[in-house]
């Protein structure tokens, strides 16, 4: 059978890193949570591909297993860099949380600061 492959819209990262911006640099990159009665098992950290210093907050909802179910910008309380935003935003709906059988779904926030070079 033919598979058709539907083209979509570049996004403005997509075109960034297009332009050889596809690397990362030397810089650290701090992370923080607020998730009541819940401790990390898996925290993975955006790469430094932004080359800028920044803080974005990532709102996040959990189920019942840790796993994140949706993550959106905090626009109130983040750097306006669509780079930062948009590296923080995939890492942390890769992050996993720890539960129980008592704590249900609920929501919390993750904060990534990004440090200058």
């Amino acid at each position: 059978f033919p598979v058709t492959i539907r083209s979509q819209k570049k996004s403005d990262l997509d075109w960034y890193r297009e332009q050889q911006h596809n690397k990362s640099y030397d810089g650290t990159v701090a992370a923080s949570f607020s998730m009541k009665g819940c401790d990390i098992l898996d925290n993975p950290l955006p790469t430094y591909r932004c080359k800028r210093a920044g803080k974005v907050v990532v709102r996040i909802d959990i189920d019942e297993t840790g796993r994140v179910t949706n993550a959106r910008i905090d626009e109130s309380a983040s750097d306006m860099d669509e780079c930062l935003r948009s590296e923080s935003l995939s890492f942390g709906s890769k992050w996993k949380f720890s539960y129980s059988e008592a704590t249900r779904k609920q929501s919390g926030t993750i904060t990534f600061t990004f440090a200058a070079q």
